[in-house]
This record gives C-alpha cells, sequence and structure tokens, in this order.
C-alpha cells in the first residue's frame, strides 16, 4: 500500500497570486526577524516593569480606600509564627486556635 499524497491546505486557500506573494513576503519578515530562535525577543526588564506597575496599583489602592488595599496591606502586617508541636508556619490570628487542636492530638 503506497503511502497518499500530502495535503497542502497552503495552495488550495490561495486565490490569486497577490496573495502568494504577500504570505512569501511575511515569511520571509518571520524568518528574518527571528534570527532562528523561532520567536520574537522581548524586553529584557519586564519583571522590573511588572514589579514597578503592580507596586503603583497597590499605592492608588491604598489612596483610594479601596478594600483590596486594605486587605493586602493587613497581609503583609501579618506575623508568621511557628507551631510548637508540628513546626508548621502558621499567622498569629490563626496559631492560637490550631495550637489548640494540634496540642490535643499530640
Amino acid at each position: 500500500m503506497s503511502k497518499r499524497k500530502e495535503f497542502n491546505s497552503e495552495a488550495k486557500r490561495l486565490v490569486n497570486k497577490e496573495q502568494a506573494t504577500i504570505l512569501k513576503q511575511q515569511k520571509d519578515k518571520q524568518k528574518k526577524g527571528t534570527k532562528g530562535k523561532g520567536f520574537e525577543k522581548t524586553s529584557d526588564n519586564w519583571k522590573a516593569a511588572s514589579e514597578n506597575f503592580r507596586a503603583a496599583v497597590k499605592a492608588i489602592k491604598k489612596d483610594t480606600g479601596d478594600e483590596e488595599g486594605k486587605e493586602e496591606e493587613d497581609e503583609e502586617d501579618m506575623k508568621i509564627i511557628v507551631c510548637k508541636f508540628c513546626d508548621k508556619p502558621f499567622a498569629e490570628v490563626f496559631l492560637e486556635k490550631h495550637i489548640e487542636t494540634c496540642g490535643k492530638k499530640k
């Protein structure tokens, strides 16, 4: 049994020669722009820009009195304490309840 001929959908889509030339130009631009990596290189400082943006959003939320900004501020103020029975970290608020249950188990 012989292999069947591979179907070229790109050739079937093309209606006229103008489309073929435009498609060829786009492929050439992609090949030149990628330099063999397969993708375009983005800016290297994206992480710093993202952190700056997030800090600006947090500052605006705190200034406007937004509830989300207040919650984030409260989360940052929570102190983490380790349970003396199981060595798991908990926020100070939740540690008291955990110690009651954890102390009974051990």
